[in-house]
């Protein structure tokens, strides 16, 4: 399923896109396929239970004068995104996610999480991987501005709605989404991003439903709503140019028929008994 093109011709992530390019011929000039050159194994992917995967993130020198100051930066990036998902789990206990390095792992768009690739994924526990480019501008030795571009795949959405066209299960971001932030850390740019809660959240959901856990289900497809709900109201936000309201109204459905799941099972119950089917999430609405 191919990602929906922008509308706008000049988006900045034209500029990640090239950069992946410029390295898909270098790989082919060295005699290697596109897909061996962007999308590497990754050993730790096998490890046990849920996990967010942080594959490599190239950088501009501008910021990161040498490899040094960068593992610095990922080392600072790995305790907050790991403080971000004991939050996540203070807020719903049945969270237990691991953060999953990936350095030399580089993918290049929808076509590397084919429908094998997703299977192995979702099967491995991977809920959501992230991947992208960190820009930094530099005038009279000072930073002046800097960017993340970030790509994410909802690996549980990609693998159960592989052939649903009308559903986005990858999605780009830029941040800040308005002007380049001079003094925010490049750390804080993407441990601080409401997406990340979105889209785990709604990952983990998913494996819930599927696997018949319809109250841990409920509560993830609603708490994952009010997430992506949030993230759609940063002004700006590209977010709002990938149709994110279809992938809430997906959501929702999928939070309604859990409480039809589980009021039509004569040996539940719990709690769904008493909801609605069709106002599932109503904390959730935008």
């Amino acid at each position: 399923m191919p990602m929906k093109p922008h509308s706008d011709e000049h988006s900045p992530f034209r500029r990640w896109r090239t950069l992946l390019l410029v390295a898909c011929l270098v790989g082919l000039a060295d005699g290697m396929s596109p897909a061996r050159a962007q999308l590497t194994p990754c050993e730790d992917i096998n490890q046990p239970g849920l996990k967010l995967v942080l594959d490599q993130l190239a950088f501009s020198e501008t910021e990161f004068a040498n490899d040094h100051q960068f593992k610095i930066f990922l080392r600072k990036l790995q305790f907050k995104l790991r403080n971000k998902l004991r939050s996540l789990a203070y807020a719903l206990p049945e969270t237990n996610l691991t953060l999953v390095l990936c350095k030399q792992r580089q993918p290049s768009d929808a076509q590397d999480f084919h429908r094998q690739m997703s299977d192995e994924l979702n099967a491995r526990g991977v809920v959501l991987e992230m991947w992208g480019l960190l820009e930094a501008t530099r005038e009279n030795n000072r930073i002046t501005g800097r960017r993340a571009y970030i790509d994410y795949v909802l690996i549980p959405l990609r693998y159960y709605e592989y052939d649903n066209r009308d559903l986005n299960s990858i999605y780009s971001m830029v941040y800040p989404p308005a002007s380049p932030a001079e003094t925010v850390p490049f750390a804080d740019l993407l441990s601080q991003a409401i997406e990340i809660d979105a889209f785990t959240t709604i990952g983990i959901g998913l494996k819930f439903f599927k696997a018949d856990r319809f109250d841990e289900a409920l509560k993830y497809f609603c708490k994952g709503n009010t997430y992506l709900v949030q993230a759609m109201k940063i002004a700006g936000s590209p977010l709002n140019q990938q149709d994110p309201q279809r992938l809430a109204a997906y959501v929702s459905t999928l939070a309604g028929q859990a409480i039809k799941a589980a009021q039509s099972d004569s040996t539940y119950q719990g709690g769904l008994r008493l909801l609605d089917p069709a106002k599932p999430c109503p904390e959730a609405l935008p």
